[in-house]
């Protein structure tokens, strides 16, 4: 299954809030990408709502 969120946010939040709902109803796991300006992405899996592994890498100060 694919589902597609686009947020018109620049936080990763509320797509990864859902994707943690949605893994806690699925059998499968849910996977999460978030992509801000060349300057943030960050890649989260969800599994039985929660989270299970996490990449993000930034060039920016403000993001962890």
């Amino acid at each position: 299954m694919w589902e597609n969120s686009i947020a018109a946010s620049t936080f990763a939040a509320p797509t990864q809030t859902a994707s943690q709902r949605l893994s806690k109803a699925l059998p499968q796991p849910v996977l999460t990408t978030f992509y801000f300006d060349d300057d943030f992405v960050d890649f989260t899996l969800f599994f039985g709502g929660k989270t299970v592994a996490r990449h993000a890498v930034s060039t920016l100060d403000e993001f962890p």
